[in-house]
């Protein structure tokens, strides 16, 4: 599966920013090419959405002193 259609089928959630990220943190292998395009499995790219799901996306603010 090629990055647009990664993205396509995963949800607005999931941007090719993301998926490069997936690759280079090591959660995402690329399966084979597609001419110039990466290709990946489905399984992988499923595993490492739900691995990240939530992360980075909501801060915390610490309380202040009382």
């Amino acid at each position: 599966m090629t990055t647009a259609a990664a993205v396509e089928l995963l949800g607005p959630d999931v941007t090719p920013a993301m998926i490069y990220d997936w690759v280079r943190r090591g959660l995402v292998s690329v399966a084979g090419r597609d001419g110039r395009r990466s290709v990946y499995r489905l399984d992988q790219l499923q595993a490492a959405e739900l691995a990240t799901r939530g992360r980075g996306r909501h801060r915390s603010t610490p309380s202040a002193p009382s």
